[in-house]
């Protein structure tokens, strides 16, 4: 198990911050939740797809990983099952997140 912390108590802090951060205060991993004042993944612009190669090398060489990404999404599990065609406003964020990580 690695020691995380979440970014939504610092949602402003730049992608460099956070990792600085962390590895200064001795976390393992981060989970992420706000960036840049931005709160979903797909609106982050380390992840993407052309900047997710060099932010992930970024991670690593702050001796970190991404343990998850924080959603607003509320989940049953019947919006899970349906997720790739699900329709909802709790699920539209889900959904990208997932996309975001391919």
């Amino acid at each position: 198990m690695k020691l995380a912390f979440s970014t939504l108590g610092c949602p402003d802090w730049t992608f460099d911050e956070v990792l600085e951060r962390a590895r200064d205060m001795g976390y393992q991993a981060i989970e992420l939740r706000g960036v840049n004042g931005k709160m979903r993944a797909d609106e982050m612009d380390v992840f993407r797809p052309e900047n997710r190669k060099a932010t992930m090398e970024k991670v690593r060489a702050h001796g970190l990983t991404i343990c998850g990404f924080g959603t607003s999404a509320m989940s049953t599990s019947r919006i899970m099952c349906a997720l790739p065609t699900a329709s909802s406003a709790s699920a539209r964020p889900a959904r990208a997140i997932f996309r975001s990580g391919r």
